[in-house]
């Protein structure tokens, strides 16, 4: 007989039950944000259960399914809510079960009632709830529309967020309540199959109240488990409640007062969950708890407590590297953990990932790929290359020498020695572009195609394919190659301009030429073979073209100027004036755009403001046009990101649509750098977001096996062979698979993959950044600050080239194309800020320093003998570099 569907409605909820599971959830209509949404995975439900007991020495179990019927059912309405109850009997164990939904007209109430019914004693050992969020993706749908699983599984301070993946809201809160906690979760088989046509299953986040029997699979497979594993014995009579409350929030902000007010803890951390040793941390405990108590593990010193109200302000430290619990306890003897990683210092993470990757080229002149910077086994110490591609098959063995995993290492590496210069790596760099790139990935000037770029499997197998056409010799159409490349050629550029002592082929003007040329070749040969526009994807590294702009107007070549200038503008206005998908890319759903996407945004907001003076284009560029792209891409972004979820694996990291697999990826960082850009340039209330943009700008650090002689080198795989190692991605849940295919038992890739892009784009953001948070105080971020007459702040980002400050008077950036700042003065009694600057070993003849502000106007830059006004809230200086040569720049500020 069908089974009757019940519909219950309030302010808040619309929802269909059947079978004691919920079959849909919708927003109500006093729910705040967008109407519509669908939270719920078509074809699952949620209210899902499992449990699984030991009776008389047997194990047992039951799982409800969306087609289980229940044995009761019924539909009440009370004057202030209705309630939907479904009950179920194991009768083998005499178990009975019974589902409460209680709606009110803000918040869903559920309840799971368990009683042992029978004369025998039941050890409850599992109690699992699946979550199947709606975040099946698709080509040709609305992304924005679906749902991103925001988990935090923690004891008592558990919470899961749903939020729609264009942030527009409204954010549905799952809340464990009433002394209901998690303590663990994997991915289990979901009900629904994918509506792509290939017959895939789905599978749903589970969380779980009790976990000793079903976590031991994981402990087989070599998962250890950071929460304590619980169980129950009922005894005849008794029972156990399980209780969560379902409530939407219009923003993570409200999320996070939500979280106090409901009895859990809010978090808020700067300048990250992924930290330098011994740098002062800085942790804001919001609850409504007296009693919250922190234990902090062995490793972490607590430096200061405060307590303000429900808040509790505390400073701390990380004196050991690693893995860092800091276990909060209340309300008696609940619980959560905030989980810390503790590394090296960014200038020693940076030397020691460009020297790991110049030990890992092949050396070997008789091969073909003589020069290749390839992969690395973080386990076992093997250097793949394309005659051994180790414990990766099938099509992805392109991982090892080309794509964005191949070319993204030399990519990071060039990045890196344009700031810190070291002859042996730029030696190693200078082979694999003379042996492996120029004339083999990449094409020449003399050939047809010139600068094109092969994709997969290999540039041999392309250039001696017996096919003519797209699959063989004219692989050269994979638009998200050529950024990488870009980055490459105009780096060498810099380290050859700046450093012409270095061991380089070629002259700086032959590197910044080929650049040009290569990022011209993305916009026109893949579009020309494949009809593949770059001008409608946002790609990773391509921000560089910026930089490279800037270079070839200072160099006076103005046709490159010409041709990628008008390049980039029509990708700007495509994606202000026409993009509705910012998510689109290899897949219908990725974050790989979101470093693209703000400096686009970026772009667009002066283009605008130049087009307000004089119109260019049909149709003109607006403002109100370029903040709408800028405010969209953003929302996004920050949609796919983790925040509320206080674990270095989770906080600032990207999310492709749940938090529970590949984490930390290489977007974490690069999607880092837009945050905190937008942050410092365009955000009304830029500080959490400062601090959520400046910790995902580390968070992959956690991800580079990088120590110390006396700890054993790298924290994740010992042994000095493996010390600057990275791993790709991380995995949360208990065991699985990895992108690459490898089976895992949670934690690091024992491959490094893509993840020196992330690298990548932490160079691009590294800075120092003096800010007046109004719930840390005054707080340096990427740096050490101390006090005397005035406030002095020691850069120690590992690039120190840039330095931002950001007040209520308003915003200050201080960016030096070469060179280092050593130090900054602020006096606050003679509203004078200085810089030191050490230009020494730089070889050209002067270096660029440029002063933004916003709020700010009247000041003045000064050099010596030299001075700059303000003009549109710019000013710029040329420095002569030199041996031994520092200058002082003073200016005022309100």
């Amino acid at each position: 007989m069908e089974q009757k569907t019940y519909q219950l409605c309030s302010r808040a909820f619309r929802i269909k039950a059947k079978n004691g599971l919920l079959q849909s959830l919708l927003p109500g209509p006093s729910a705040p944000g967008e109407a519509g949404t669908q939270y719920i995975l078509p074809g699952e439900a949620f209210g899902r259960f499992q449990l699984g007991w030991v009776q008389d020495g047997e194990p047992g179990g039951f799982s409800l399914t969306p087609e289980t019927v229940p044995q009761e059912e019924r539909y009440v309405r009370e004057p202030l809510s209705v309630k939907y109850e479904a009950a179920w009997t194991a009768e083998a164990a005499a178990l009975k079960m019974k589902a409460v939904y209680t709606l009110q007209e803000d918040a869903l109430l559920y309840e799971l009632l368990v009683e042992n019914c029978g004369v025998r004693p039941l050890l409850l050992t599992d109690a699992g709830f699946s979550f199947p969020c709606n975040s099946d993706f698709h080509w040709g749908e609305n992304a924005g529309g679906k749902v991103i699983g925001h988990h935090f599984v923690s004891g008592h301070g558990s919470h899961l967020l749903f939020e729609r993946c264009d942030g527009k809201g409204p954010l549905l809160a799952v809340l464990p309540q009433d002394g209901t906690q998690l303590e663990y979760f994997q991915e289990t088989p979901a009900y629904a199959v994918s509506d792509g046509g290939d017959g895939k299953k789905e599978t749903a986040f589970t969380a779980y109240a009790h976990s000793t029997g079903v976590r031991r699979e994981a402990e087989a497979k070599g998962h250890t488990p950071r929460l304590p594993g619980t169980e129950k014995q009922l005894n005849p009579g008794e029972g156990e409640r399980f209780c969560f409350r379902w409530e939407f929030t219009d923003s993570r902000q409200d999320a996070r007062r939500l979280l106090a007010r409901r009895g859990l803890v809010d978090v808020e951390v700067l300048p990250g969950l992924t930290v330098p040793q011994g740098q002062e941390i800085s942790l804001a405990l919001t609850s409504r708890w007296e009693d919250l108590r922190l234990c902090p593990a062995e490793g972490m010193q607590l430096l200061s407590e405060e307590q303000r109200g429900e808040r509790r302000i505390v400073r701390l430290r990380l004196t050991r590297l690693g893995e860092i619990p800091l276990t909060v306890r209340f309300a008696g003897d609940r619980y959560m953990t905030v989980t810390f990683f503790a590394t090296l210092q960014p200038e020693e993470l940076l030397e020691k990932r460009a020297a790991f990757l110049a030990k890992c080229q092949h050396r070997d002149p008789e091969k073909w790929y003589y020069g290749l910077i390839s992969e690395w086994n973080n386990e076992t110490g093997m250097l793949l290359g394309p005659d051994n591609y180790d414990r990766i098959g099938g099509w992805r063995i392109y991982e090892v020498s080309c794509d964005d995993p191949g070319l993204g290492k030399p990519a990071f590496l060039a990045a890196k020695l344009a700031e810190r210069p070291e002859k042996e790596q730029v030696k190693a760099l200078d082979l694999y572009v003379e042996h492996f790139v120029w004339g083999g990935l990449q094409r020449t000037e003399k050939e047809e195609y010139p600068f094109a770029l092969y994709g997969i499997p290999d540039w041999k197998q392309n250039r001696e394919s017996e096919d003519p056409d797209l699959k063989g010799k004219l692989h050269i159409w994979r638009i998200y190659d050529y950024p990488h490349i870009v980055l490459l050629y105009y780096s060498l550029y810099r380290i050859a301009r700046d450093y012409p002592d270095m061991p380089l082929s070629q002259k700086a003007g032959v590197y910044l030429y080929r650049a040009a040329r290569t990022a011209d070749a993305m916009f026109t040969i893949p579009l020309e073979l494949d009809g593949w526009s770059a001008y409608r994807t946002g790609l990773y590294n391509e921000l560089v073209i910026e930089d490279v702009l800037r270079a070839l107007k200072e160099e006076g070549m103005e046709e490159e100027l010409r041709r990628l200038w008008r390049h980039w503008v029509r990708k700007v206005r495509y994606f202000a004036l026409e993009c509705t998908d910012v998510f689109g890319s290899e897949y219908p759903f990725d974050t790989t755009g979101f470093e693209s996407t703000e400096a686009l945004a970026r772009r667009a907001m002066e283009l605008a403001e130049e087009e307000e003076r004089e119109a260019y284009f049909d149709p003109p560029l607006s403002l109100s046009k370029a903040q709408d792209f800028l405010e969209t891409q953003m929302r996004c972004n920050l949609a796919c990101r983790g925040e509320l979820e206080p674990a270095y694996y989770w906080y600032g990291s990207d999310y492709r649509g749940s938090n529970t697999r590949y984490t930390l990826s290489y977007m974490s960082q690069m999607g880092g750098w837009a945050i905190l850009d937008y942050a410092l340039r365009f955000a009304p209330d830029p500080y959490s977001l400062l601090r959520l943009g400046y910790g995902s700008l580390l968070s992959s650090w956690s991800l580079l096996n990088a120590g110390r002689k006396e700890t054993g080198y790298g924290y994740w795989f010992p042994g000095k062979e493996h010390d600057g190692a990275a791993s790709g991605g991380y995995e949360p849940q208990p065991f699985g698979s990895t992108w690459l295919d490898q089976p895992h038992h949670g934690g690091p890739w024992y491959y490094s993959c893509e993840i020196d892009l992330g690298f990548c784009g932490y160079l691009r953001g590294a800075a120092t950044i003096l800010a007046r948070d109004p719930l840390f105080g005054t707080v340096c971020y990427g740096g050490t600050l101390s006090r005397g007459e005035g406030i002095s702040v020691l850069p120690q980002d590992g690039v120190n080239r840039r330095f931002h400050y950001v007040g209520p008077e308003g915003r200050l950036h201080l960016l030096l194309a070469s060179g280092r700042l050593t130090e900054v003065l602020c006096d606050p009694e003679r509203k004078e800020l200085a810089c030191t600057v050490d230009l020494r070993g730089l070889k050209g003849e002067s270096a660029g320093l440029s002063v933004e502000a916003a709020g700010l106007s009247g000041w003045s830059l000064s050099c010596g003998g030299q001075s700059a006004l303000e003009e549109r809230g710019k000013a710029e200086l040329r420095l002569p570099c030199g041996e031994a040569h520092s200058v002082v720049l003073r200016f005022p500020v309100v």
